[in-house]
């Protein structure tokens, strides 16, 4: 591995635990546009880098899912 992607990961993980630390104690509609507004940015992210693009996609998924659980939750 390159570098440059161990630093972009880590900073990505950093920031990543801040968020998530931030969003647990938010209410959850505010938690949803969150992870909507995130789940853009890796969207644009995975858009435009070529090589990167595969590590993100999961990522996206799972951002979508946990975004929108209280949603499948009443669904059921």
């Amino acid at each position: 591995m390159s570098g440059t992607f161990l630093i972009i990961l880590s900073l990505m993980l950093i920031v990543g635990s801040e968020l998530a630390i931030r969003i647990t104690k938010m209410e959850w509609y505010k938690k949803q546009v969150l992870i909507n507004l995130i789940i853009i940015l890796l969207a644009f992210i995975a858009v435009f880098s070529e090589g990167f693009s595969q590590y993100i996609t999961w990522p996206i998924s799972i951002l979508y899912v946990l975004a929108h659980l209280n949603d499948f939750k009443k669904m059921t």
